[in-house]
């Protein structure tokens, strides 16, 4: 065995909702190592649980608060004394499945509306296409005539500012 591998010991109790236990079975303990896959764990916990030979069923692993937890290498190690919850349940169980509701469209007509949708936007465009050059020229009068303000109103407080002259520091003699 290589020094350099990383081991973590799971320590698990099964709870078998697909026979309709509610109550947990003895302690089991999984030996992990860091090389394993997610798929490598849960077949190690299928075998170490004698589950393996079970079809449509699905794993839950809960924490000791109850909270659904992911069964990956960078799950936690734990101890004995407080092991994880492997439920085993079958495949919707407590939801009824019911037969497709949604009408799927067949590829022909998802394609025909898709290409009625672009024709119609294209003419749109081209409808507006005219009116857009007289948008444009209207937009940029009104541009011009917003800069003319603008010169306007800078030229007059040049003007004002040329008229000014210096009368020195004082209006009044200070008092000192």
């Amino acid at each position: 065995m290589d020094e350099t591998t990383l081991h973590k010991k799971l320590w698990l109790r099964l709870k078998r909702k697909d026979l309709g236990d509610e109550e947990c079975s003895e302690v089991v303990c999984i030996d992990l190592k860091d090389s394993q896959s997610g798929h490598d764990i849960k077949e190690a916990i299928l075998r170490s649980c004698n589950l393996y030979n079970l079809q449509n069923i699905v794993l839950k692993l809960r924490n000791h608060r109850g909270s659904i937890i992911p069964i990956t290498w960078n799950v936690s190690a734990n101890s004995s004394a407080r092991p994880y919850v492997l439920e085993v349940v079958k495949i919707h169980q407590n939801i009824k499945a019911q037969p497709r509701s949604v009408k799927i469209r067949s590829y022909n007509d998802t394609v025909k509306e898709k290409l009625t949708d672009i024709t119609q936007r294209i003419e749109k465009l081209e409808g507006e296409a005219p009116a857009l050059k007289e948008k444009r020229s209207d937009k940029i009068d009104n541009d011009m005539k917003k800069v003319e303000q603008m010169l306007v109103f800078l030229e007059k407080r040049m003007q004002d500012a040329e008229n000014v002259s210096w009368k020195g520091m004082f209006k009044k003699n200070p008092l000192w």
